[in-house]
C-alpha cells in the first residue's frame, strides 16, 4: 500500500500540469474573412450609388428648371411673333410653327422676291427689320434661314444664273442673312443660309396653291449650342 501512494501523486501531478497548460487557439473560418470584405465592399458601392442617385436628382431638377424657362422664353418669342406680324399672318403670307425647342418662321417667296429673282424686294425691309429685332434679342440661339422653292426654274435669264434650284434657294438665303448681317446688325455667328431647293415641299407640287406654299423662305430659331463648333468637335470625336 505504501508502495502505491508515490505512484498515486505522480499521476496526480501529471493531470494538474496537464490541466495547466492552456489550450490550442481553434483556426478561424477563411471564409469569414472573405465574406467580410464582401459585405465591406458592397457597403461602399451602396454608397456610392446613393452619391450618383443624389447627383442625378440634383441635375434632373436643374433640367426640369432650364425646361420651364425655356418653354416660358418661347411662349414669349412665339407671342412678339405674332403681334409684329399680324397683318401677314392674317393674310396668309406668314406662319409661326413650334416643333418642341425650335420655332420655324415661314414666309411666302414672293414677299420677298419677284419670280425667279433671288433679289429682295424693297417692301421686305421692313419686315427684315422686324426680324432682326427678334433674332437680336435671341443671342442665345442661331438663326438658319431656308431657302425653298417649287418646281424646277422656268425663266431662261435665271437659268443662266442659277441652273438648279438649289442654287436659286441658296442665292436667296444668302441675300436674306447678308441684309440682316449688314442693314440691320445681326451677329453673322447667329445666321446660318442654305438652301433645299424643291426637295423639301409642305404640299402638293402638282397644283398651283401647293407650289405657293413651297416656294418660301423659312427661320428655324434653335439653340446655339447646336452649332457652337466645340460641340461639333465632341460628336465628331
Amino acid at each position: 500500500m505504501r508502495k502505491l501512494i508515490p505512484i498515486v501523486l505522480g499521476c496526480i501531478v501529471i493531470l494538474m500540469s496537464c490541466a495547466s497548460q492552456p489550450k490550442p487557439a481553434s483556426q478561424e473560418d477563411p471564409r469569414i474573412g472573405q465574406l467580410q470584405a464582401q459585405v465591406d465592399d458592397l457597403q461602399k458601392q451602396l454608397v456610392a450609388k446613393d452619391t450618383e442617385l443624389e447627383a442625378l436628382k440634383k441635375s434632373d431638377a436643374a433640367l426640369e428648371m432650364a425646361s420651364q424657362k425655356e418653354q416660358k422664353d418661347l411662349d414669349a418669342r412665339v407671342a412678339e411673333l405674332k403681334r409684329l406680324f399680324a397683318a401677314e399672318i392674317a393674310k396668309g403670307d406668314l406662319d409661326i410653327r413650334r416643333f418642341r425647342d425650335v420655332l420655324i418662321v415661314s414666309v411666302k417667296d414672293f414677299v420677298f422676291f419677284a419670280p425667279d429673282s433671288p433679289q429682295l424686294r424693297p417692301e421686305s425691309f421692313n419686315l427684315l427689320k422686324e426680324m432682326a429685332g427678334v433674332i437680336k434679342s435671341a443671342p442665345d440661339r442661331i438663326v438658319r434661314v431656308e431657302g425653298n422653292t417649287a418646281v424646277a426654274i422656268s425663266s431662261p435669264e435665271t437659268l443662266r444664273l442659277y441652273p438648279t434650284s438649289w442654287h436659286l434657294g441658296a442665292a436667296r438665303a444668302a441675300n436674306v442673312v447678308q441684309f440682316l448681317q449688314e442693314k440691320c446688325g445681326v451677329d453673322p455667328l447667329q445666321l446660318v443660309a442654305t438652301s433645299l431647293g424643291q426637295y423639301r415641299p409642305r404640299a402638293d407640287n402638282s397644283t398651283e396653291e401647293g407650289q405657293e406654299k413651297n416656294r418660301r423662305v423659312d427661320f428655324i430659331l434653335v439653340a446655339r449650342d447646336l452649332y457652337e463648333i466645340d460641340q461639333l468637335k465632341s460628336v465628331v470625336q
